[in-house]
């Protein structure tokens, strides 16, 4: 049987744990969803290639694999 007062102690730091992940998470996404927008935008007027767009969706991708490999091997204790 799991005791109350474990349960009281979990709780705050998995929220801890989560509130700081997704800090994190949009701390490091937000600049490279500017630049895919900017890509966006510059598409939809005609100025930006289909390589442009095609660099800017990896480029996305890639960072954002990049900071969940760089969450997970964060120590949150």
């Amino acid at each position: 049987m799991v005791s109350t007062t474990y349960i009281a102690i979990t709780i705050p730091l998995v929220v801890q744990e989560l509130v700081f992940a997704f800090w994190l998470m949009f701390k490091g996404l937000n600049p490279e969803y500017a630049n895919q927008l900017i890509v966006m935008i510059l598409g939809a007027f005609g100025m930006a290639t289909m390589w442009e767009a095609v660099f800017a969706d990896v480029g996305v991708a890639f960072l954002a694999i990049l900071n969940a490999v760089r969450i997970q091997g964060m120590r949150f204790y």
